[in-house]
């Protein structure tokens, strides 16, 4: 009797059928899986009223109300007025209507300073939160010496005086992108100032609550 040939894959269809094969596979196997599931969003973060006041998290709305919001390193512009003010004054409701005169007509920072040496450490926190709210970016906010304040109200700066901690150290002791200055009285101190590495220095004016 004659042989029957052995049928065969028509030349180029071999790798069709093996393609066709492993598509199939991998159909049976998504629907043994079932079909995907849709991934779980993030819960919305909300936080407390203390939260939102020392940078946590909250809405969008928060952001604008918020006074301790995210910020690029502060800048002052120069030339410029600075004025020097005192927890005692920043209580004193006429003297902060003085000081809102000031800040509208240009003055370019406001440096909370303890002239007396004789404010608490919580005196000088609440003054300096106070004084943030009050000025809102209109004027930097500095803190003279006080380092751990000027961080702790999240302060656009410190001011060092003579007596004060090193530039370098000041720098290490506020966090953030803060602004290190000296106060300084002459010529040879604004040098050395300039060579500690101090952001900006301040060269006292003739009259006391001044900086020129």
């Amino acid at each position: 009797t004659a042989s029957r040939p052995m049928p065969c894959a028509a030349p180029g269809r071999l790798g069709g059928v093996v393609a066709r094969s492993s598509a199939s596979r991998g159909a049976l196997s998504a629907r043994a899986r079932g079909p995907a599931r849709p991934r779980a969003r993030p819960a919305s973060l909300r936080v407390s009223a203390i939260g939102k006041l020392f940078g946590g998290a909250g809405s969008d709305d928060d952001s604008k109300s918020n006074v301790f919001a995210a910020k690029k390193r502060s800048a002052v512009r120069i030339p410029g007025l600075v004025v020097d003010v005192t927890p005692a004054e920043v209580a004193d409701d006429s003297a902060m209507r003085a000081l809102e005169e000031v800040v509208r007509r240009g003055a370019t920072a406001v440096i909370l300073s303890d002239a007396e040496d004789g404010t608490s450490t919580r005196a000088l926190f609440d003054a300096g939160l106070a004084l943030k709210e009050r000025l809102r970016g209109r004027a930097a906010l500095f803190v003279a010496d006080r380092t751990d304040i000027a961080s702790s109200v999240e302060a656009d700066g410190v001011v060092l005086g003579d007596d004060g901690v090193p530039v370098v150290v000041a720098r290490k002791s506020i966090a953030g992108p803060a602004v290190v200055a000296r106060a300084v009285r002459d010529e040879n101190a604004a040098l050395v100032a300039a060579k500690e590495g101090a952001d900006l220095v301040l060269v006292r004016g003739g009259s006391e609550g001044s900086e020129g």
